[in-house]
């Protein structure tokens, strides 16, 4: 069952039963008085490192603007970060046998972001290569051209965002998804690109990177 919110301004569409939780420091204050205890008991989180790794559309680049911005996000929270470059690969399943191969070299916890065709890229990846979580920007799901049809991801957490007004990719095929397993979908007033969301796509991601850690 999924609890939805449908205006176009309140972008959050969230599968009902996933537990949100902000991880912050623990902040535990040393009696009244006594200021030469304080910051004594203040104990900072140990820093979980995650390897990210971005894949982009069809025809954008590995360091798209979108990509450079999250990459930040993952940076400031000390995340290593990688941004395959498949330019000139216009087969998706290719794709994903690229990033297969990348990834089966990596013994370290991952995170998969997907633009478009890396969005379907990164979930295909998924199947056979278990992942911390899938962040997906527009996915390109249910597409003719493209091999795999019924998705089996095997990933801790997934979060989509979408434009309401995406003509490349229609938002419906997102929200199937979403239903099918239970996954958080942000839809935002915006288009394929989200380029004039991107303030909202960061937060949206930094608050992701902070919930599955």
């Amino acid at each position: 069952m999924l609890n939805f919110s449908t205006r176009r301004g309140n972008e959050s569409w969230k599968a009902a039963g996933l537990k949100v939780e902000k991880l912050e420091d623990l902040m535990l204050e040393a009696p009244h008085g006594d200021s030469s205890m304080r910051n004594t008991y203040t104990e900072k989180k140990r820093i979980h490192k995650m390897n990210i790794y971005f894949s982009h559309g069809k025809m954008g680049t590995p360091w798209s603007k979108k990509i450079k911005r999250l990459a930040t996000v993952a940076k400031s929270k000390r995340h290593n970060v990688r941004s395959i470059n498949y330019t000139g690969v216009l087969n998706p399943d290719l794709r994903v046998k690229r990033l297969k191969g990348i990834l089966q070299k990596d013994d370290g916890e991952k995170i998969l972001v997907g633009s478009s065709m890396g969005g379907y890229a990164s979930l295909v990846a998924s199947e056979t290569i278990a992942v911390k979580g899938l962040f997906l920007l527009a996915p390109a799901l249910y597409l003719g051209g493209y091999q795999i049809q019924k998705f089996a991801p095997k990933a801790d957490h997934i979060e989509i965002v979408h434009g309401w007004s995406d003509a490349t990719v229609p938002v419906e095929y997102s929200i199937k998804f979403a239903k099918t397993f239970n996954a958080t979908l942000h839809i935002l007033d915006s288009d394929h690109r989200l380029y004039n969301a991107l303030k909202k796509v960061e937060g949206i991601f930094e608050q992701f990177l902070t919930q599955i850690l």
